[in-house]
């Protein structure tokens, strides 16, 4: 017979996207004792643990993360005394605690001490991975997006290898890994389908109305795009995309927002028709696409994996958007604008997935199920089930100028990736493509 775990839950110590709250809130509903601890304070404030002590840990992160930019001196007090109070917490962590959900590759202490005393003290770890936490640095855009300067090949390489390092720790003392097989190319033990997990979102707080795009027999389709980091979203590509669709004589109105709360945005998620994601992307549907879903709003995404690997999604379906290769993107958007029964389809089916798969219960109770060492065979992925090389938010032509940098002061072997062949072929081949010589 299965046993269902029945022990006290850390989730954190990052709140990325709200994925720390909702699986606490989630895992509560299933009657789990789970509190989110985190290193920074939290405006969704769902951690019932008030000591001081944590709230002082917490202020020093805050005042870590606001010296960033300030004097080197500050930043490195704070750094060591935050690093520090996180070594003091970890005795009551261990106690208090049965497992741990670790999100973003971060811990109390992000120290090797610290994973051997919680295997020592056999506590039940999940190491959840959310996109630049995994992806090797050299296909990575929300590390060096485009218009940016590149990184020098060293710096590139030391990046590069405390990656892997630091992957390779965590599974070699996790009870399951969660990541995308599209950024699993450190892994070198099988993990499980983050797809197959999904992203919780309370469906039900979210949206009270049958979710529906409004008619646009009067007016202009209304479209959203929401970029959190225009460099990484390809923002100033999808614009000059829409300027020459405007100039094909399409009738349509563009919401652009930027630096705004989130409140502001979910309000125009309303009163649009449909959102534009991003144009690298590396899954059919990241937070800014689910928030849209959870309105029956659809969204258009662009990524290189919509030409491969579509059998890496879960097993109960792939995220429903129209995804689809950069260079279709204009296609995408002409087909949204001019096919409103599509749109609305569409949208319907958007909400039907997150409401029904990715709310907050749901995925807990997938959670629930790895707590209890209860993991179905068919969420598990071979590491090497993926052979996908282009990364997130980065062109091909700059992937390829950043490996080809690299690669050619470290050989093939600085991509650390000598046990996936097919890999390295794509990556090679993305080089071959972009960064051939021009001879005279």
């Amino acid at each position: 017979m299965t046993q269902i775990f029945k022990g006290r839950v850390f989730v954190g110590p990052v709140n990325i996207a709200g994925i720390a709250s909702r699986l606490v809130d989630g895992l509560r509903q299933c009657g789990v004792d789970a509190d989110a601890v985190l290193a920074w304070p939290d405006k969704f404030q769902y951690s019932r643990t008030k000591s001081s002590f944590l709230l002082l840990w917490q202020w020093a992160g805050k005042m870590r993360q606001a010296a960033s930019a300030g004097s080197k001196l500050k930043k490195i007090f704070f750094v060591l005394l935050h690093k520090a109070l996180g070594f003091l917490l970890l005795p009551w962590a261990l106690f208090r605690f049965d497992a741990f959900v670790f999100l973003f590759a971060q811990t109390l202490t992000d120290s090797s001490l610290e994973l051997k005393l919680l295997k020592l003290f056999k506590k039940r770890l999940i190491f959840v991975y959310v996109g630049s936490d995994a992806r090797p640095p050299y296909m990575d855009g929300g590390r060096f997006p485009e218009g940016t300067p590149l990184p020098d090949a060293t710096t590139l390489h030391k990046l590069t290898q405390d990656k892997k390092k630091l992957i390779k720790r965590q599974e070699n003392v996790a009870d399951y890994v969660v990541n995308s097989p599209f950024c699993g190319q450190f892994q070198e033990k099988s993990y499980v389908n983050w797809f197959e997990m999904g992203v919780p979102f309370d469906a039900g707080h979210e949206q009270t109305e049958e979710p529906g795009v409004p008619s646009t027999q009067h007016r202009s389709v209304r479209i959203l795009h929401s970029p959190s980091s225009a460099a990484v979203k390809g923002t100033q590509r999808i614009l000059t995309i829409l300027d020459q669709l405007k100039r094909k004589g399409l009738d349509f109105e563009l919401v652009l927002l930027q630096s705004t709360s989130n409140i502001e945005v979910i309000e125009e998620i309303k009163r649009c028709d449909f959102v534009i994601d991003q144009l690298f992307g590396d899954t059919p549907m990241a937070v800014f696409a689910t928030e849209a879903a959870l309105f029956g709003k659809p969204a258009v995404v662009g990524g290189y994996v919509a030409n491969s690997g579509k059998q890496l999604f879960a097993s109960y379906g792939h995220p429903p958007s129209l995804f689809v290769s950069p260079n279709h993107m204009a296609d995408a958007i002409e087909k949204l604008i001019v096919d409103e029964n599509y749109r609305n389809q569409l949208g319907r089916e958007a909400a039907s997935f997150v409401r029904q798969q990715w709310n907050s219960t749901e995925v807990a109770k997938r959670y629930l199920s790895l707590l209890s060492n209860n993991c179905k065979a068919d969420w598990l992925i071979h590491p090497n089930a993926c052979d996908y090389a282009l990364g997130n938010g980065l062109p091909a032509e700059r992937a390829a100028v950043l490996a080809s940098n690299m690669m050619k002061q470290f050989g093939e072997e600085s991509f650390c990736i000598d046990d996936k062949p097919a890999v390295l072929k794509q990556i090679k081949q993305n080089i071959d493509t972009h960064c051939r010589p021009v001879h005279a």
